[in-house]
């Protein structure tokens, strides 16, 4: 009697712990590996790689380890012109697009990425360019048509000019090859009587050397991730703008298979907190980097106010440039609804 009375009581204790021990307690939930391309050279090379690894520490805070991020620095799987087509057909889950490289494929995406003087500061392009998606539909049409989704908005700038020899007037570029991309800035540079050459990041140190580069166009980041002061020993704080460049793009059928919890704090990381930390970081690093450069040896000068006033007089609107553009590709209502929010925005 006594042996039935112990297995009762076995039995209604092990009842009452199922009931109180969640399912799966003991076994550890499987950790979710997200692959990121990158063509930046490491977690320190640019404004942006910083943002980029602050994205995922805190998605894999967030998620309390559930997922990580796994790095592919240097254009291991592939460069930054090619970085499109990995994501869209899943070779990563995610990569820093250059949207500036990507003006035939995603033209709505590129205008941020290819429009000097358009962006005066980094504090604007995150919060820009999330205004931009709530008001214009297009843009997210554009990326569901691609495969990917955006996590964040990168920005790269102010961008100035380095060479050689000291940069102090517009003659100083004439006749000049000047690193450009896209359709715009080859416009910028041929008001001034200067060649836009396009080369990818990782190819830049051999193109100075070689002759195929006179001057380089970048932030000072960029700038020094790149070690362009080796060679290029004076900057000129001609201020092109900021660029949004190397944003955080995943391959949106990897995105669709994460738990929906998940999904929500990879996109709040990336809309709010990447937001702030752009706030809180840009100023300090411009800061940090022009220091570096100083102590490397490289002479910044300031550019005449009038000169760039001669240069932007020069050069024409771009923004409305771009809209007839994209009114022969057939996207001039949705580049004009853009055009919108970039002057309300910006005051332009």
């Amino acid at each position: 009697m006594k042996s039935i009375i112990k297995i009762g009581v076995i039995v209604i204790v092990a009842v009452m712990l199922a009931a109180v021990i969640p399912a799966g307690c003991g076994e550890e939930e499987e950790v979710i590996t997200l692959s990121f391309s990158s063509w930046e050279g490491g977690p320190d090379d640019t404004p942006m790689t910083r943002l980029k690894t602050f994205w995922a520490d805190e998605v894999e805070r967030q998620t309390d380890g559930r997922v990580k991020v796994e790095f592919y620095w240097g254009g291991q799987l592939a460069s930054a012109a090619e970085d499109l087509a990995l994501i869209e057909t899943g070779g990563a889950d995610i990569a820093g697009i250059a949207a500036g490289y990507y003006g035939s494929e995603i033209p709505l995406h590129a205008s941020a990425s290819q429009l000097p003087w358009l962006i005066e500061d980094p504090e604007d392009v995150n919060p820009l360019m999330w205004e931009l998606y709530d008001e214009v539909p297009a843009l997210v049409d554009e990326a569901e048509e691609h495969n990917f989704i955006v996590m964040c908005f990168g920005w790269a700038g102010p961008y100035f000019i380095h060479g050689k020899n000291p940069i102090l007037s517009l003659d100083d570029l004439n006749g000049k090859k000047i690193r450009g991309w896209g359709s715009y800035l080859p416009v910028v540079y041929e008001a001034i009587g200067a060649t836009s050459v396009s080369v990818v990041y990782a190819e830049k140190y051999g193109a100075f050397q070689t002759g195929l580069l006179d001057i380089e166009l970048s932030d000072l980041g960029a700038f020094r991730g790149a070690k362009l002061y080796e060679i290029l020993k004076h900057t000129s704080l001609a201020n092109l703008g900021t660029f949004q460049a190397s944003g955080i793009y995943m391959n949106l059928d990897r995105f669709n298979s994460l738990p929906e919890d998940i999904q929500d704090i990879m996109l709040d990381v990336g809309r709010n907190l990447c937001t702030e930390r752009v706030y809180e970081i840009a100023p300090e690093i411009f800061e940090e980097d022009r220091e570096y450069l100083e102590d490397q040896g490289v002479t910044i000068h300031e550019f005449p106010a009038a000169e760039m006033a001669e240069w932007k007089d020069r050069t024409g609107d771009l923004l409305e440039l771009w809209v007839d553009n994209m009114e022969a590709i057939g996207l001039g209502s949705e580049a004009e609804q853009m055009a919108d929010v970039y002057r309300d925005y910006l005051g332009i």
